[in-house]
């Protein structure tokens, strides 16, 4: 008994960490100008690391405790169009 509850408790922090790290739900609306698009994901919990606009639209790179995420933004609609885990931290959109 003391060897399962023992596992449990060493397994409970790995698990809470998986489930914390969610990425940015595509078509979610945010807003079509960067200021917006930031203060939207700071609303969401994620940390901003660097956002800019080009010819695909808005595209921002945030943090999720240890997880970064490129977000692309339609900038006509407002809608987050593409996630996509990224790999180091490098601030480039």
């Amino acid at each position: 008994m003391f060897r399962i509850l023992a596992a449990t408790a060493l397994a409970l922090p790995a698990i809470a960490g998986v489930a914390q790290a969610t990425p940015p739900q595509t078509s979610m609306f945010l807003g079509t100008d960067t200021l917006t698009i930031s203060k939207g994901l700071e609303s969401l919990g994620y940390e901003v690391v660097s956002i800019g606009v080009d010819e695909s639209g808005a595209e921002a790179e945030v943090r999720d405790g240890d997880y970064l995420y490129d977000v692309t933004i339609d900038m006509a609609s407002g809608l987050i169009v593409r996630v996509e885990s990224d790999g180091d931290l490098d601030g480039d959109v």
